[in-house]
């Protein structure tokens, strides 16, 4: 692979990254979407398996 191959291919895997980056907190907020309007199926599966658990403290 030539050199201008190897840089494409460098590029293309730096921006794929940044914008899986980017992407992440979307990707969260809609499946909060799909849990809220308990849309089931598959994409609601998928949804619940990335649910965390949020702990209330006492306020003090």
């Amino acid at each position: 692979m030539r050199f201008r191959g190897r840089a494409a291919l460098l590029v293309t895997l730096a921006l794929v990254g940044v914008a899986c980056y980017f992407a992440v907190p979307y990707a969260r907020a809609a499946s909060l979407f799909v849990r809220a309007a308990n849309l089931g199926g598959r994409i609601g599966t998928i949804a619940d398996s990335t649910a965390r658990d949020v702990t209330l403290l006492p306020q003090h």
